[in-house]
């Protein structure tokens, strides 16, 4: 059996030009660079999310930490105050109890005689610190840099109509508020109003 001869043998011949295939590796290189910024994007995006979330959960776990210890400061039946021996809008220095209650304030550094610790929150240069101190504070004696990304910290303290008070005697109510802003993430900003307890 013979093959039909056709003139332009090209012209039956399958396939695709040189030029038909440059084409289409261009097209499809254009798709694929738009494609890739669209998922590189979101994979940024994530990311920044990622982040941003894990910032706010670790201010909320320092707020809740600062809450707790300031829920414990000691208070004294016998002058009718909180055994605060300093009330700064950066810092405060407070007694809290240990083990059974006994009247007095034992200061910064108490012994073990009214059975005190004494408690240091301090907030200088970004770095929030909070520190035991006293003959009852061991084993844990120390001092602690809780965050170092705290881009301002205060405190204010209220007395029971949530008035400003200076006076240990009249303080019911701690204010916090922070703005933490680790490296990379946006500012995240708290604030919480804080019973004192123990009363």
């Amino acid at each position: 059996m013979t093959l039909p001869r056709h003139a332009n043998p090209r012209q039956h011949l399958g396939g695709f030009t040189l030029m038909e295939m440059v084409i289409a590796i261009v097209l499809l290189g254009l798709l694929a660079a738009a494609g890739s910024s669209y998922v590189v994007n979101n994979l940024q995006l994530g990311r920044l999310l990622g982040q941003d979330t894990s910032a706010q959960g670790e201010a909320r776990v320092l707020m809740e930490r600062l809450a707790r210890e300031l829920r414990e400061v000691k208070f004294d039946a016998a002058s009718q105050a909180y055994c605060v021996s300093t009330m700064g809008a950066s810092g405060m220095v407070f007694n809290r109890s240990v083990g059974s209650y006994s009247d007095g304030c034992g200061g910064a550094a108490p012994d073990n005689s009214r059975h005190d610790m004494g408690v240091q929150l301090l907030h200088a240069n970004g770095q929030l610190t909070l520190a035991y101190a006293g003959a009852l504070s061991s084993p844990m004696n120390v001092s602690a840099v809780l965050a170092s990304d705290v881009r301002s910290f205060g405190l204010r303290y209220l007395d029971q109509a949530l008035a400003v008070t200076s006076s240990a005697a009249a303080l019911r109510y701690v204010e916090v508020t922070m703005t933490i802003q680790p490296t990379g993430s946006p500012a995240t900003a708290l604030r919480s109003l804080v019973a004192l307890r123990n009363r």
